[in-house]
């Protein structure tokens, strides 16, 4: 008997045995899945993290759920290393203490990290805005608990490029905190505090948000199939016809008003200066607006996008997202693109010497193994694609080994396999 039998027949028995000790409408679950002729795919974590500083001389590094559902982080300092308070730089994969196990989602700043275990978030970093959310500005060295809203739990948690960090809970309600530099980086929680050290409601989002990203120079929620943002606004990015005025509370965007699935603010360039751009997948189609000089809107210009009439840059077959302020990346149809101004028009990968491009549309990478490619995270110069096979592959910015790929230069030239994170 072939080992592959041998490795089915023990996960059919251990499917009836535990159809022998769950409730009917578990039964009902495991009972579809043995009438399922095709294998069940890997359940993979919502989100996976990385962050890359735009120079060598920041804290770079990166988290990831292991397929155990573990929490490890690696890199040059505490700040987004291990998370143990241990300053010396960790460049293997470390468990993070007391998070072996039941880890779900994730978000790594360029100065503080957060995670979810079992329900309960925990976040740790430098906090000197508040971002670590403990309720003061002190460091925090090692994973501390954020009280959720009473008889809630969070499951979804972002931060971002300035210091900033939004959690989603099961109720739908969303929350941030952190640096609240009025007019700029409005956390849009009605207060005028430039450090909010504690989880606070945002306004008019208490309910039916799904999805949040905190980029460098706003916050944008998806509620109801909708999107809203609020933030500086300095681009026109916030998609209000408002240019220049700040967003103190959530307002909708033209034209993403339904079907909205994820929604991604532009990071902080490789150059260091703030994206002012916003794209989102709205029923399998990818829609961006705002600044645009650095083609980081991939519609094949470098014009500038009103607000009223984000484009329509790829039309159907999007499942993941990432845009950074100087690119972007997407995971269509089982493959992954990107585009913008550090991007090779070969290989579709960031090329930090500048060398070639700009793409202005997006370009097929080229590097990437066979595989169903259903998610990618990136930010600034560096970009991670993980598929159903279980696959998980990194190019770009590698500063500090940060990328995990077994190379310690300064950027991945072509795609290299990450891991393996087991």
């Amino acid at each position: 008997m072939g080992v592959f039998r041998i490795q089915a027949l023990a996960g059919v028995f251990l499917l009836l045995v535990a159809a022998c000790t769950t409730s009917v409408e578990e039964r009902v679950v495991i009972l579809t899945v043995l009438a399922t002729p095709t294998p069940t795919p890997f359940p993979l974590p919502a989100h996976f993290g990385i962050r890359m500083a735009n120079d060598s001389s920041i804290q770079n590094g990166a988290c990831r759920i292991s397929r155990n559902s573990s929490l490890l982080c690696w890199g040059k300092s505490v700040i987004t290393g291990d998370g143990t308070g241990n300053t010396v730089p960790s460049f293997a994969p470390v468990v993070v203490p007391g998070f072996s196990s039941g880890v779900t989602d994730l978000s790594v700043g360029p100065s503080h990290a957060c995670a979810i275990r079992n329900g309960d978030l925990f976040c740790w970093g430098e906090n000197s805005t508040g971002e670590a959310g403990v309720g003061n500005l002190l460091p925090v060295t090692t994973p501390a608990p954020i009280a959720p809203p009473s008889g809630q739990v969070y499951t979804r948690v972002r931060t971002g490029a300035r210091s900033q960090t939004c959690a989603i809970t099961d109720a739908g309600g969303l929350y941030c905190w952190g640096n609240n530099d009025i007019g700029a980086l409005n956390l849009g929680v009605g207060s005028v505090a430039a450090a909010v050290s504690a989880p606070t409601a945002v306004t008019d989002m208490g309910s039916d948000v799904t999805d949040v990203n905190v980029g460098a120079g706003a916050i944008c929620a998806v509620k109801s199939g909708a999107v809203y943002c609020w933030g500086s606004n300095v681009l026109g990015e916030l998609g209000t016809d408002t240019l220049g005025l700040p967003a103190a509370t959530p307002m909708p965007v033209a034209g993403l008003d339904a079907g909205v699935t994820q929604v991604s603010a532009g990071d902080r360039s490789i150059s260091g200066i703030g994206g002012g751009s916003i794209c989102a997948i709205k029923s399998g189609a990818l829609h961006c607006l705002g600044e645009n000089d650095s083609y980081q809107l991939g519609d094949g210009t470098d014009q500038f996008v009103p607000s009223a009439s984000p484009h329509p840059v790829l039309t159907s077959g999007v499942t993941s997202l990432a845009l950074s302020g100087a690119g972007g990346c997407v995971a269509q149809s089982g493959q992954v693109s990107c585009w913008g101004k550090y991007v090779d028009s070969a290989t579709g990968v960031v090329n930090l010497t500048g060398a070639v491009g700009p793409v202005a549309t997006p370009a097929p990478l080229v590097g990437l193994p066979t595989g169903n490619w259903l998610s990618v995270v990136g930010n600034g110069g560096a970009f991670c694609a993980r598929s159903e096979e279980k696959q998980e592959y990194c190019w770009g910015l590698n500063f500090d080994s940060a990328l995990f790929t077994g190379s310690g230069t300064g950027h991945a030239p072509e795609p290299v396999e990450a891991g393996p994170f087991d």
